[in-house]
């Protein structure tokens, strides 16, 4: 999986976290601590997950071309 496959996902998400963030500015005093903080939260984790799972299939290539090198 290549990442110019996996560009418009960090882009929409990037606007994601970019609307969330906007949107939860104008909220209340009452649900900007709250509502807002956990809205932020949830997307901030999201898109780490999927960076991480990311990470772990690029590092599993890696080591599978690693182990095929030696092997040749």
């Amino acid at each position: 999986m290549s990442l110019s496959q996996e560009l418009p996902i960090y882009k929409d998400t990037y606007k994601l976290i970019l609307l969330i963030y906007k949107r939860t500015k104008e909220f209340s005093r009452e649900y900007k601590y709250t509502l807002g903080q956990d809205m932020k939260w949830i997307v901030l984790s999201l898109f780490v997950q999927y960076i991480g799972q990311i990470v772990i299939q690029i590092n599993a290539n890696i080591s599978k071309n690693f182990w095929i090198t030696l092997k040749s």
